[in-house]
């Protein structure tokens, strides 16, 4: 019977999962009994003109049942190093701020690429997407001794697009995680 349910439950949620357009967005791996869900990589566009980095910044998730936490793996290309200061993200529902982890910094040509890590609850990362409105990201840096703020977000088009598909990945870690 156990095996019937389960049977019945994963077709539901493949259904699910390709009804709402969001199959290739992500992967699930269950050991044990934990989750682990893995948002592939998506790419949030600068919103101001600052000459310090590339026009996006590449990001992408992992939940992790056991922890009930998601970390944010960031990746940004600037012009010349900086010592990173704070990642904050900020929408109407909610701000999320921290030091980032650095898990490395390279060269890339004349620039350096950096992969960064911001950790947070899986409400605070349920917050963010449950908003009408698209969220800031902002990364702090220094640079001989100047603080820069650099800013990302979408549009209101891609936002709703991006947030619609999130949101149904979110409803997939409820119901695989038995959240409410």
């Amino acid at each position: 019977m156990k095996r019937v349910v389960n049977l019945f439950l994963f077709a539901v949620i493949s259904c699910y999962a390709y009804a709402s357009g969001i199959n290739k967005m992500y992967v699930q791996r269950n050991a044990g009994n934990e989750c682990v869900f893995f948002i592939f990589s998506q790419k949030i566009p600068a919103l101001d003109n600052t000459k310090m980095h590339t026009r996006n910044l590449e990001y992408d998730f992992t939940y992790a049942q056991r922890t009930d936490s998601v970390s944010m793996l960031l990746t940004v290309v600037l012009k010349e190093p900086v010592k990173m200061q704070k990642i904050s993200i900020v929408n109407d529902n909610l701000s999320v701020s921290s030091a980032p982890e650095t898990i490395y910094v390279k060269s890339v040509g004349s620039k350096m690429k950096y992969r960064l890590r911001l950790m947070m609850s899986f409400e605070e990362f349920y917050q963010i997407y449950n908003s009408p409105n698209p969220y800031t990201l902002m990364l702090s840096t220094e640079n001989q001794g100047k603080i820069l703020e650099l800013m990302f977000g979408y549009d209101s088009k891609k936002w709703v697009d991006n947030s619609k598909k999130m949101r149904a990945i979110i409803e997939l870690i409820k119901l695989n995680t038995g959240k409410k």
